[in-house]
């Protein structure tokens, strides 16, 4: 009931903030940079798109077979897609597909507590390679412009931290201690009491990342060389999206625009509602840009992720809404 209480909660703030926005900007500034709208560059945007999608889903694929879980390209995509699907219309940041996707491997004689280690290997991999990659971007920012005393303080502080706790976090798992174990049992002190038979399942997690980090090092080379290409390949992104409403933008001004909307993400609001919005308005309006133009670029952004969404949505349908509800139901019982 609190999740559900919590999801309407999310989504009525969202749309709260994005109708702020809106009155503020303007709707008749942020239709203007539509006026001469590209439809070339919107197909150039969908394939670079579609090659970031390609390139995630054969890290995961990549992370699956170091565990000899030899599965075809064209149903993990599937699957990866459902994941994002149930992930960008949850409250759920960037994990409300993992139980689905991990269930979907079951179909496979992939133990549920394996294929959710998979994903998470996945997940938080990505978010960390993300969070590093844009922290030197913030500490340019915090450099090259006039921040408030403040918030440059904050900035800071959560980097220094963000960048502890991920040392500590690769450090015990690589010297083979537990993470997640730890803390599994601190939460269960206060909510999961009753819940003892999840603890094996837990360090069946520890052990799968502790392992990809010291034995699996071909494929964590991988890992980091995709990251790499899909880094360069949203910069391609991002700069045909702007051109298409016209703007022109650099490659300091592209980092800027991909750290806010990469953060955005990470908030746990259904498909990242007027966050989204928030960042690029931030964020042109720090470079000294006219606010309407990240308007006008989180719609594009929009309409890609709404998109994939809506293709997860039928692939989800075609398996069976019945056995969703299920998995669903039992998952929020939990």
């Amino acid at each position: 009931m609190r999740r559900i209480i919590f999801g309407i909660g999310s989504l009525a703030a969202g749309l709260l903030l994005l109708f702020i926005l809106i009155r503020r900007i303007g709707l008749e500034k942020i239709i203007q940079p539509f006026k001469s709208f590209s439809i070339y560059f919107l197909i150039l945007f969908l394939i670079m798109a579609a090659a970031i999608l390609l390139l995630s889903v054969l890290r995961w694929q990549i992370i699956l077979k170091s565990f000899n879980f030899n599965m075809p390209f064209t149903i993990v995509l599937s699957y990866y897609v459902m994941g994002f699907s149930m992930s960008y219309l949850t409250p759920s940041a960037r994990m409300g597909g993992a139980p689905l996707k991990a269930y979907m491997l079951t179909r496979h004689k992939i133990p549920f507590e394996k294929g959710l280690s998979t994903i998470l290997i996945d997940n938080i991999m990505e978010t960390t390679f993300d969070i590093l990659f844009s922290s030197v971007w913030i500490i340019i920012l915090l450099l090259q412009f006039e921040l408030p005393q403040r918030f440059e303080t904050l900035v800071v502080v959560f980097l220094v931290l963000a960048f502890i706790f991920s040392g500590i976090f690769f450090i015990r798992l690589y010297k083979g201690k537990v993470v997640f174990s730890l803390i599994f049992n601190w939460l269960r002190m206060f909510r999961f009491k009753s819940a003892h038979d999840l603890l094996e399942k837990i360090r069946m997690i520890d052990t799968m990342f502790s392992s990809f980090l010291r034995e699996k090092r071909i494929a964590f080379l991988w890992f980091i060389i995709l990251s790499f290409f899909v880094w360069a390949i949203g910069l391609i992104e991002y700069k045909v999206a702007l051109l298409a409403i016209n703007f022109n933008a650099s490659i300091f001004q592209l980092f800027l625009i991909i750290v806010f909307a990469v953060i955005s993400t990470m908030i746990p609001i259904p498909a990242s509602l007027g966050i989204l919005e928030l960042g690029q308005v931030s964020v042109f309006t720090l470079l000294g840009l006219d606010p309407y133009i990240g308007i006008a670029l989180a719609i594009i952004l929009r309409f890609r992720d709404v998109l994939l969404a809506l293709i997860g949505v039928i692939l989800i349908y075609s398996f069976s809404i019945n056995k969703l509800a299920i998995i669903l139901g039992k998952w929020i019982q939990k």
